[in-house]
């Protein structure tokens, strides 16, 4: 997993001067980084850091005491805008500072800044009520202040150029860049459906709403993604991060909603839904019923 692809390095999005610096150790007598000491340089580093989170061919591996590596095929750049867009307009919303990207041999290694804490879902089981309360609490706040940010752009999505994803039992990308929610109600019901689903398909069309706000949204609130510590001078625990914004963007205000209830299905951290966001996301009962029926239309 740690092993380094053949092929010449592309650096996607320009490396931070610590990231530099950092590569610099591993290579040859600490000389200007090339293609082939890159290579050698990010082997380097790779075998020396701690791996902190590993998923088939995809990891995050710490580097240093500042820099972490997000690396595998098919990492989405939009992880790194989406921070790099929150970052420039809140200092109130705890995402990741991006650090570059590069590619090499079919991998992108995208680096950013660590932040401190453990994912929620390993501290959950053993929290108290209160602290359950002061994460959604947290968590509110988080998402309300996301939401007031300007957009990026007019389009709808995440990326240069924008697109919306989709995340279900699969993931789809929109071919194109939308700008309005009819556009993206006709993405949402675009997917192979068999001829026999074409009236049940146009049936779900009558009931999506065209009139919703447009807000930034992190569209994989798992508690994974959640980083948080347990803070002994506030007496509780803390909410340090927001991380793996790669399916992020600009949505319409339910969506927030709907695809963290992605969360609960099954249930496997008990109690978990019942200390969802909803102030900060706001409830959206009726718009999530009718994305399960374009869950049953929709292959």
């Amino acid at each position: 997993m740690l092993s380094i692809p053949q092929g010449q390095p592309e650096i996607l999005q320009s490396l931070a001067p610590e990231v530099t610096a950092l590569l610099q150790q591993y290579s040859y007598q600490g000389c200007k980084l090339t293609g082939h000491d890159i290579r050698s340089a990010l082997s380097g580093a790779l075998k020396s850091g701690k791996v902190l989170w590993s998923h088939f061919a995809r990891a995050v591996v710490q580097l240093d005491e500042r820099i972490v590596v997000k690396f595998g095929p098919n990492i989405s750049l939009i992880d790194a805008n989406m921070t790099a867009h929150i970052r420039k307009h809140s200092e109130d919303i705890p995402v990741p500072q991006p650090l570059g990207i590069l590619a090499l041999g079919g991998k992108v290694y995208a680096f950013m800044s660590l932040i401190d804490g453990h994912p929620l879902d390993k501290l959950w089981p053993d929290l108290s009520n209160t602290d359950k309360c002061s994460v959604r609490d947290q968590l509110d706040a988080i998402l309300e202040n996301l939401r007031l940010l300007p957009l990026p752009s007019k389009y709808l999505g995440g990326g240069n150029p924008p697109q919306c994803i989709d995340c279900r039992m699969w993931m789809r990308k929109s071919p194109e860049s939308m700008e309005s929610e009819t556009q993206f109600n006709e993405f949402l019901l675009s997917g192979n459906s068999r001829p026999t689903m074409e009236p049940y398909v146009e049936f779900v069309r009558l009931m999506l709403r065209e009139d919703h706000r447009i807000v930034l949204t992190h569209g994989d609130l798992h508690p994974r993604n959640i980083l948080a510590i347990n803070d002994e001078e506030r007496g509780g625990i803390r909410i340090t991060g927001l991380i793996d914004w790669e399916v992020g963007g600009a949505y319409p205000e339910y969506w927030e909603f709907a695809k963290s209830l992605n969360t609960v299905r099954p249930i496997r951290l008990g109690d978990w839904p019942f200390f969802l966001p909803l102030k900060g996301m706001g409830k959206y009962f009726e718009e999530y019923a009718i994305d399960c029926l374009i869950d049953n239309c929709v292959v």
